[in-house]
């Protein structure tokens, strides 16, 4: 205990901080030190404590702070530590040490009234259960409950997990904290469920994930009849969610419809990983118990002889899970949990598909390669015999594109396609319809605990570290000074890059308006000669109308005289006629 005290007094040290009084006298919260922001921590009468973002480090280095009055004078301090982690150990030890019985030893009380404070005062910036307002608690298991939380500050609809230390401690052979808290904070995958903060009191941890609207796959199940095809489209997601789970290096233990969760999207994601646990680097994993739900769990894991296995046990709970979507069962259920896994170790001659049930050849293959021995089992080499499937042979999406289709999907339709091709999800079997962002229309009713937590946890009469266990358990993906500081930094850094973008780009319209006015000038130049043209060829069609009128006028005159002459000869025939009449009558009166 007095060498976690002496470690605790030297990091905190006035030795070792920097002397930057002039900041202080002129009221700066933040600074610049070798060109990077240093956000300040704690001021003191002629000390601070300056932290700048380095992989979420401390770090302060020997450089003067030209900028500013009154700069360093004392050597380098290198913080290795995680800030948080660090926060954690200190409020940890401070707790640890607070009890009556360890007072009495004047190292420890020394310990405890140097930094109670310093503790305090750190707990009073961190986020605390009351800055969230509970809606509603919406789930409840063996470690804990899951409530819907507004964020009172940012107004944001969370989904908060709390677990019990004591729990946590008693039960550390099946309740794997840590894992959960670091898979949901450093995935990258969008198949798994995000963490957004970690924080933790002296009694409870507090886990703040994204919030999944759509409920999980037991209500979907229990609601709607899940054909074939709706099976193919959630079995492939779950495939690729658990494959992503397993690209973190861990395996699930636990997977099943209850751990199938809908997003507002329709599309699912995998959660609950207080299961898991890492691989080692060959990809097994050694297990002396039992672990997960008795209908999903693998043979192997039942043996419990510390025998070591692989992702393939996930894989079985996958072929379960499949089974049981489209037959509405698991398929080793039984009346009892002995029954049930003696079906499970003799899966061989247990595996029926009911005659009443219709599924296709490919379903049925499918499953019979997942629920088989280990050294047989469907994914044991991988995810791709999985995907290589016929089972999962669709003409609507591909593994590779089912949360995002790309623009060909408007051709097969007949729909014009769009001059920007988009990236559109596949439309899921069903969609939650929502009436908000705290709608839990698709969560089943928890009864609510009559009675409060009662600490069955004896005051120590030694030091015990109970709050050892839960050192560096903090997380904040988008709070806090140092992610405040990241942030800041990144604004400034996008700022720049945005205005040295916005130069460029109004570098390149005066270029191609220096080409337009080119352009304009030389349009104008035609404009002027087609003008030209078309004035003679003006003047050159009212010359041509002249003639044309002159030639009508002429025309029609000729027109006149031949009218005229056409009478006159009119005129002479019938005279000529009247003399022929003459002429034959006289010659007929000669004749006689």
């Amino acid at each position: 205990m007095a060498k976690s005290a002496r470690l605790v007094e030297q990091l905190l040290d006035s030795r070792s901080l920097l002397n930057v009084e002039g900041l202080l006298n002129n009221g700066w919260s933040i600074c610049l030190i070798n060109s990077r922001p240093a956000v300040v921590l704690e001021r003191r009468i002629t000390e601070v404590i300056l932290l700048t973002s380095v992989n979420l480090g401390v770090v302060v280095k020997r450089k003067l702070l030209s900028r500013f009055p009154a700069i360093a004078r004392y050597g380098v301090v290198f913080f290795k530590y995680y800030v948080r982690t660090f926060q954690d150990a200190l409020i940890a030890l401070v707790e640890d040490c607070s009890y009556p019985a360890l007072r009495s030893s004047p190292t420890i009380s020394s310990f405890v009234s140097r930094y109670k404070d310093v503790a305090q005062r750190i707990r009073e910036h961190r986020l605390q259960p009351s800055d969230f307002r509970v809606i509603k608690v919406i789930g409840r298991g063996a470690f804990g409950e899951v409530r819907l939380v507004r964020h009172t500050a940012s107004e944001n609809v969370y989904a908060m997990k709390v677990l019990n230390k004591n729990d946590m401690i008693r039960r550390a052979d099946s309740a794997f904290f840590w894992e959960e808290r670091d898979i949901m904070a450093h995935a990258k995958s969008e198949w798994i469920v995000r963490l957004h903060y970690a924080f933790q009191d002296s009694r409870f941890l507090y886990l703040v994930m994204e919030y999944l609207p759509g409920g999980d796959m037991v209500s979907v199940m229990e609601s709607c009849h899940i054909s074939e095809n709706w099976a193919r489209f959630y079995s492939a997601e779950l495939v690729l969610a658990v494959n992503a789970l397993h690209d973190m290096g861990y395996v699930h233990r636990d997977v099943k419809p209850d751990n199938m969760l809908i997003a507002r999207s329709g599309h699912i994601k995998l959660a609950d990983f207080g299961t898991c646990v890492h691989m080692a680097p060959d990809g097994t994993v050694k297990y002396t118990t039992a672990i997960g739900t008795p209908d999903y769990i693998s043979p192997e894991l039942l043996n419990g002889n510390n025998e070591a296995c692989g992702r393939e046990i996930d894989w079985w709970s996958v072929g379960v899970v499949v089974y049981e979507m489209i037959v509405g069962e698991t398929p080793f259920y039984a009346d009892s949990l002995i029954k049930t896994y003696a079906r499970i170790r003799n899966h061989k001659d247990e595996l029926n598909f009911p005659s009443d049930v219709e599924m296709s050849i490919n379903a049925k293959d499918l499953i019979r390669r997942f629920l088989s021995d280990r050294e047989q089992r469907l994914g044991r080499d991988g995810v791709d015999s999985i995907k290589r499937h016929d089972f999962f042979k669709s003409d609507e999406w591909t593994f590779d594109s089912i949360r995002n289709v790309k623009s060909d999907k408007w051709k097969r339709i007949g729909i014009p396609q769009p001059i920007i091709c988009r990236q559109v999800s596949a439309i899921p079997p069903l969609v939650p319809d929502l009436k908000g962002d705290d709608d839990t229309s698709y969560f089943d009713e928890v009864t609510v605990k009559e009675t409060g937590y009662v600490d069955s946890m004896q005051i120590p009469k030694s030091f015990m570290g109970t709050q050892l266990p839960f050192i560096g358990f903090t997380y904040s993906g988008d709070s806090g000074l140092i992610a405040e500081l990241q942030k800041a930094t990144k604004s400034v850094s996008n700022a720049e890059e945005r205005v040295a973008q916005r130069s460029q780009e109004f570098s390149r319209l005066e270029t191609l308006n220096s080409h337009h006015e080119a352009e304009k000038d030389e349009m104008g130049e035609q404009l002027m000669e087609c003008e030209i043209e078309k004035e003679e060829l003006r003047r050159c069609l009212e010359r041509q109308q002249a003639e044309l009128n002159t030639k009508a006028l002429i025309i029609s005159a000729l027109e006149k005289e031949l009218s005229m002459k056409s009478s006159a000869i009119d005129r002479v025939n019938v005279e000529l006629s009247r003399q022929m009449v003459g002429l034959r009558s006289y010659r007929f009166t000669l004749i006689f």
